[in-house]
């Protein structure tokens, strides 16, 4: 196993490392840092991570929380870049690992130490970007661990470059997720004996969710309002219910749901969940969502019925 040196002050003062939620994800940020290989790449398959990292003494610990809440938390803040080669192999590189005395040297990386692929530089640059990182050691951009421009300062063309919008405003965290605890809420409904009944395992299934639907708002330009009806209706209907159960699959099916709702004219005797601007009864009658303008894609693929959930 690799010996990676861990630059203490970086970690305790890091911006990036206080932005990870939820919180008790930011201790495992210096616990994987030693998967690195000599030129600060790892395989990034959640399997492969948990078996090497937590397998031997760490039980409260599963694959899945490596998959669906610890390695996106620390994608979500810029601290770990993540891509797959040709053959569909994940990859993945710590930002900022490059600096000197981190590594080992050039001369022992490939005869030594074992290296992996080179990460795409176009693709780590929009990344970094993206984050507001501008400078990073051997790659001429980005900032690395530590030193990062926290979000309040940055650019604010950087800034434009990575909202979380909803009519053209700036939406917080808190309301990404809202939208997570209603996922699980209409779960339970749905299903009292769902695993969901857990108090604790909710709470972590909504802060997975809750990064999962963040990136539905950033990068798949869909707002909050959109993904509340799109939730509604899936709890709603009999067949979509049963499929989605998690907020990876609400994403992964989102054209389909979109359509089928749109099919069937919103959601069926469901009262409005967020009320009228104007003052109505919320009972005043069904819900009925406006039409989402986003094309639904089209070809043979684009009605399959979804996986289990």
């Amino acid at each position: 196993m690799p010996k990676r040196v861990i630059h203490g002050e970086g970690i305790w003062r890091s911006d990036k490392l206080a932005r990870v939620e939820p919180t008790w994800v930011r201790a495992e940020y210096a616990n994987l840092i030693p998967l690195a290989l000599a030129n600060g790449v790892f395989e990034c398959n959640p399997r492969r991570v948990w078996s090497e990292v937590y397998s031997y003494n760490r039980a409260d610990i599963a694959v899945q929380d490596v998959e669906t809440i610890i390695l996106p938390a620390l994608v979500g803040v810029g601290l770990l870049f993540c891509w797959k080669d040709e053959d569909g192999k994940g990859w993945g590189y710590w930002p900022g690992i490059e600096k000197p005395g981190r590594l080992p040297g050039k001369s022992r990386r490939g005869r030594n130490e074992a290296v992996g692929p080179e990460p795409p530089a176009e693709e780590l640059r929009k990344f970094l970007e993206s984050n507001g990182i501008h400078k990073l050691p051997g790659f001429g951009f980005g900032s690395g661990l530590g030193s990062g421009i926290p979000s309040s300062e940055a650019p604010a063309s950087d800034k434009a470059k990575n909202p979380i919008t909803q009519s053209g405003q700036e939406t917080n965290l808190e309301a990404v997720r809202s939208l997570a605890t209603l996922l699980a809420q209409r779960i339970l409904k749905n299903n009292p004996k769902s695993e969901l009944r857990d108090e604790k395992l909710r709470e972590r299934r909504i802060k997975a969710w809750t990064i999962d639907l963040e990136k539905m708002v950033r990068l798949d330009k869909w707002t909050v309002d959109e993904i509340r009806d799109l939730i509604e209706f899936a709890e709603s209907d009999e067949f979509w219910r049963a499929n989605i159960l998690s907020a990876g699959k609400l994403r992964e099916k989102r054209d389909q749901l979109k359509l089928k709702m749109e099919q069937q004219g919103g959601i069926r005797g469901t009262p409005n969940p967020r009320g009228s601007n104007s003052g109505a009864s919320r009972t005043a009658g069904p819900h009925k969502p406006k039409a989402l303008s986003r094309p639904v894609p089209a070809g043979p693929n684009a009605l399959t019925s979804p996986r289990e959930g």
